[in-house]
């Protein structure tokens, strides 16, 4: 993709510059118009002296009659959301268009497509076509042809992907919004393929825990109604027709309501962790579970730390890039703790200052950070640090896999022990209360 400079004169009148990748000078204009920037000359890198770019109008979504119900929708949202965040950037937000949700592994897959069709020099329009037609969820497909006329239309594909909040995090929407301001959307792209790589490994092994926790809590009520079969056979001598009756006797009393209560518990509760609007408390109680809190953390630093690395080289005020980063952290709970710290910092603050009042950032990288800037080597600095903290990562992510293991292991026993202890203890019972007394009896 052509790389631009550009000089422009942000909303406080400051002059700013730089040098981004853009596929047309009409489209790197419409995307810094829409970060709050005037542009007042372009030129592509290597030639001659900057051309005098005029500002655009704002673009307009198409008339009504030509858009789907959902595109019409989603681009009155974007057009009249208010302003708000890094360079007053537009947001999409109110009535988002609901949709099933995306797993880790359609996200995966979908931004490793999206970042090699941008880094090829193709439009975010035409990678968003090209996705929607060889999308196999229809979901998917109709999220993505949306997203190819509003990002068509001049809307950066971070308002386009704010949208659809069921099948983009907010953390993808904050990480594509910062690769746009910065200018390396596709790299932006290729992490959150990585990131989503990551977290499916974790979330399987995770689902495979939750299968066996409930198999053996529901299971366990089920060894009571079977020893109750056992009973009513050896009292009858009816062989199997008297053990399903006598299950069935247990089902219908307290045993069952034990039994039917957990799987009703278990349903409303995953129905309720599914809905996007508990991501932000699933997060948190993520973030603070044993082993799993320690990965979260190295994540989150890892990802802070790349984003800011890449909005710092393409020249980002300190305080813009780090609402930015913050924004793309997966842990959605964390990244609003480092969002918070950033509350009071201006565009003059330096990055060594935000990191020093911050109980997230460890003092050994804060001290990275502050060697970078006092250097000149900023971005050279972020980009050891997210790589320190991505073995960090590594590192948690092992532990928790172990943690999972060890958990899973107890579980075996502990539920294995109390069930065949229950199973024997009831058989054995049945079988000298139906044998052996009935002989001493008959005697």
């Amino acid at each position: 993709m052509p790389q631009f400079q550009f000089q422009a004169i942000d909303a406080s009148g400051v002059a700013r510059q730089g040098v981004v990748d853009a596929a047309t000078e009409n489209e790197l204009i419409v995307r810094l118009s829409a970060q709050g920037l005037r542009v007042t000359a372009i030129q592509k890198a290597g030639t001659g002296a900057p051309s005098v770019a005029p500002r655009p109008a704002p673009p307009r979504p198409a008339a009504p009659v030509r858009q789907t119900q959902a595109v019409a929708q989603a681009a009155a949202k974007v057009e009249t959301s208010a302003g708000e965040g890094p360079a007053g950037y537009r947001r999409a937000a109110a009535r988002p268009v609901r949709t099933k949700r995306a797993s880790y592994k359609d996200l995966m897959f979908l931004f490793t497509q999206l970042s090699t069709l941008l880094k090829s020099g193709i439009s975010p329009a035409d990678s968003c076509n090209r996705l929607s037609s060889n999308a196999s969820k229809p979901f998917l497909r109709e999220a993505l042809a949306n997203m190819s006329k509003l990002t068509a239309q001049g809307y950066s594909m971070a308002d386009a992907m704010a949208v659809y909040p069921d099948t983009f995090p907010d953390s993808a929407v904050g990480a594509i919004r910062a690769g746009e301001t910065g200018g390396y959307t596709w790299e932006a792209a290729a992490r959150l393929a990585t990131v989503n790589e990551e977290s499916r490994k974790m979330a399987s092994g995770a689902r495979w825990f939750r299968f066996a926790a409930c198999f053996g809590i529901f299971g366990y009520p089920m060894v009571f109604a079977f020893v109750k079969g056992l009973d009513v056979s050896f009292a009858n001598l009816s062989g199997l027709a008297g053990l399903v009756q006598g299950i069935g006797i247990a089902l219908a009393g307290w045993v069952g309501i034990w039994f039917f209560g957990q799987i009703i518990f278990y349903l409303v509760a995953a129905w309720w962790g599914r809905r996007t609007e508990n991501r932000l408390l699933r997060h948190r109680i993520g973030s603070r579970l044993l082993f799993f809190s320690d990965r979260a953390k190295a994540e989150a630093l890892s990802t802070f730390s790349w984003h800011m690395g890449k909005l710092s080289a393409g020249g980002i005020a300190p305080s813009n890039a780090w609402k930015l980063a913050a924004s793309a952290i997966p842990n959605e709970a964390i990244g609003a703790e480092y969002a918070g710290i950033n509350a009071a910092s201006t565009e003059g603050t330096r990055m060594t200052e935000i990191a020093r009042r911050s109980h997230l950032i460890p003092h050994e990288y804060a001290s990275i950070i502050e060697t970078g800037e006092m250097t000149g080597s900023l971005p050279q600095a972020l980009d050891h640090t997210a790589a320190t903290a991505e073995t960090d990562r590594a590192m948690a992510d092992r532990r928790a896999k172990m943690g999972l293991y060890i958990a899973y292991l107890i579980l075996f026993f502990v539920v294995g022990a109390t069930s065949g202890v229950t199973f024997y203890t009831g058989y054995f019972n049945s079988l000298m209360k139906h044998t052996v007394q009935e002989v001493d009896e008959g005697n």
